[in-house]
């Protein structure tokens, strides 16, 4: 074999790998967004709906929070809250996302919360996770009227929970499979060759 043949053929062989590095990045960095439904039991209260995030895995800040429909019961009341006419603050790094699912962890850093509420810091109509009391209770919260109203429930809670499950599993592109596929083609391709030489 010649010095110039095994040139080319790492030559090959680099360029291969490089396209599927790339293909495996761009997945990666093009994440879908996340639609995660919620369905939780919040003493004689629940929160039901659904949060959509930008795709984003690991902690999020409330930015990564892109979309939100919640019915909040409590002891005979209820109300619906939106991004349309609520906002969600998160706070601190107790707040992290899988592709399946939200967690919030009750026993992280003090101060750290998620909030959704029509009127910010009003003590009314909200669903708020919490690692101590300082902007809702410790624990789990849901408030479909007011914090002193009886239709107000929450639960102490303890360890890294999971809040919400995704409502499917994202599917990747036809495209990006495609290109996936022939880079693995080539890969192939290349392997063949080389041990025919």
């Amino acid at each position: 074999m010649s010095l110039t043949a095994a040139a080319t053929r790492r030559a090959g062989f680099a360029a291969g790998l490089a396209m599927v590095t790339w293909l495996l990045n761009a997945g990666i960095a093009a994440a879908a967004p996340i639609t995660y439904s919620i369905n939780q039991t919040i003493g004689a209260g629940s929160v039901v709906g659904t949060i959509e995030t930008d795709g984003t895995t690991g902690v999020l800040s409330t930015g990564d929070i892109t979309g939100f429909a919640l019915t909040l019961n409590g002891v005979g009341a209820s109300t619906v809250i939106t991004n349309l006419d609520s906002v969600v603050l998160v706070a601190g790094n107790a707040l992290t996302a899988t592709v399946t699912n939200l967690l919030f962890n009750f026993s992280g850093t003090p101060g750290a919360y998620l909030l959704f509420q029509e009127n910010t810091f009003s003590g009314t109509r909200y669903y708020c996770d919490a690692t101590n009391t300082d902007v809702c209770y410790q624990g789990s919260s849901v408030v479909p009227q007011s914090i002193f109203s009886a239709s107000a429930q929450n639960v102490a809670m303890s360890g890294n929970q999971v809040i919400a499950t995704a409502a499917g599993t994202p599917v990747p592109e036809p495209a990006s499979l495609a290109l996936f596929g022939v880079g693995l083609a080539g890969l192939g391709c290349l392997a063949r060759r080389r041990k025919a030489v």
